[in-house]
Parts: structure tokens; sequence; C-alpha cells
């Protein structure tokens, strides 16, 4: 473990569960037995499940790589994935390629985004936050052309992403549904006959 960046705790923490996924697809132990919180062989995870990255890191791991570097790879694929996403959503806002291309470096090399990826480096499936938003935007859009059938198909893929995202991120996942329902309150407030519509739409 002496290879890992980050803070050496964390990261040390993080190489361990996304390790727990090639050992169980090795059947070296039980799907929910992280082998971490000894006594105990029920544990799933931490605070991260890595329900995405596991799979990925044992991937690496099934080509050769050794666990270190597997991780590193994976975190670096889940930061690269991430920022294309913030890539695609500039194309949402901006009609300047310039403007675009600011957004996103903008975004990428905030201080505390560097900060806490190089202390923390599971922080990077915080860029996956841009899928998020991206999906938002294409409920809103038939929402607003009533386009019914798309609208209640694309709803249940963000539940289905947010779940999926839970368990990969928590952190990240749990802070986007906070500041959603923050919106959603400020909403009522100022916008309430909308945010009625759109509730009425979701339980026909």
């Amino acid at each position: 473990f002496g290879f890992n960046y980050g803070d050496p705790s964390d990261g040390t923490v993080q190489m361990f569960l996304h390790e727990h996924w090639w050992r169980w697809f090795n059947r070296k132990t039980s799907f929910f037995d992280t082998e971490f919180f000894y006594p105990f062989d029920r544990a799933f995870g931490y605070s991260d499940v890595f329900f995405v990255q596991g799979p990925l890191h044992s991937f690496f791991r099934l080509l050769g790589f050794d666990i270190s570097r597997s991780w590193t790879f994976t975190t670096l694929i889940c930061l690269l994935i991430g920022n294309l996403g913030w890539s695609f959503l500039s194309f949402k806002f901006f009609n300047s390629n310039l403007a675009r291309i600011f957004f996103v470096l903008t975004i990428c090399s905030t201080s505390s985004f560097v900060g806490y990826f190089a202390s923390e480096p599971n922080i990077a499936g915080y860029t996956w936050i841009s899928y998020i938003l991206l999906l938002i935007l294409k409920i809103r859009y038939y929402f607003i052309e009533n386009k019914e059938l798309e609208f209640n198909r694309y709803l249940g893929l963000l539940l289905l992403i947010l779940t999926i995202y839970a368990l990969s991120c928590w952190y990240a996942a749990f802070f986007s549904v906070l500041m959603g329902v923050i919106v959603l309150f400020i909403l009522i407030i100022f916008e309430y006959s909308n945010v009625i519509q759109i509730i009425i739409k979701i339980f026909q």
C-alpha cells in the first residue's frame, strides 16, 4: 500500500475497498464481506461502496496490473469521464467555444477540487454530477414540450442513476439530492403553480 497517492489513510481504505471487488470476482470472499470490519462479516462498504469503480478496478487487475496501479487507473478514468461530462454540459449553456473551454477549465482547476482530489481521490466521483445535470435538463425539456412518455422514462432513469451514484460516491450523491431538495423548496415558494404541475405529471 505504499504507492497510493492522496491522504495515506483515506487512500488506503479506498484501495482496499476497490480490491474487495477483485477478491469477490475470484471467490476469495463473499459479496457482503469486505474483510474490513473484523470480526463482523456483513459489511459491504465504508461510506462508498464503489459500485462502478470496483468492477473497473477488477478489469485492470485482470489485465495483470497490481492493486495500486489498478486503483490509480480507475480513479483517473473516472475523473476523465466526469470532466467530459462538464464538456458536454458546456454546450448546453454557451455558444462560444472560448466560453466553453473557460467553463470546463474553471470547473476542473478550482482550488477546492484540486485540493480534495489530491488528498481524497474518491472525490473524482463529484465530477459525475455533470451527467446528473444533463439528465435534469433533458427531463425539463420533455416537461416543457409535454412529452409525457419521454419525461417518465428519463425521470425513472434519473432515479436509477442516482441510486447507482449513491452506491459509487455516497457524499456526492447525498449533497446532490440535498441541493435538489433545497432548490425544490425555493421553487415551491416562488414558482408554486409550476411545481404543482410537475408533481401532478409525475404521479399521473
